[in-house]
């Protein structure tokens, strides 16, 4: 526990890892459908390995997603950024 308390581990960049998280299921969402959501977590659960599990759901790597949603991430983080 006592990692939760050190600079790794703050409160904001645990904020930020589930804002972060949410834009990224609203774009699987919009892209996939709801029910994809549901196919990875199934796919996971079966195979026990993430990176697979995402890349047979989704038919490309989670580092090509990331790279592919860095833009809408930016502009998000823009909005916050200037109100």
């Amino acid at each position: 526990l006592s990692d939760w308390s050190s600079d790794v581990c703050s409160s904001d960049l645990i904020q930020m890892s589930y804002v972060l998280g949410e834009l990224a299921t609203e774009v699987l969402v919009a892209i996939y459908g709801q029910q994809s959501i549901e196919k990875l977590i199934l796919e996971f659960a079966r195979i026990d390995n993430w990176d697979e599990a995402f890349n047979k759901t989704y038919g490309i790597t989670v580092t090509e997603f990331y790279e592919r949603i860095t833009p809408y991430v930016i502009s998000q983080a823009k909005r916050f950024i200037t109100s």
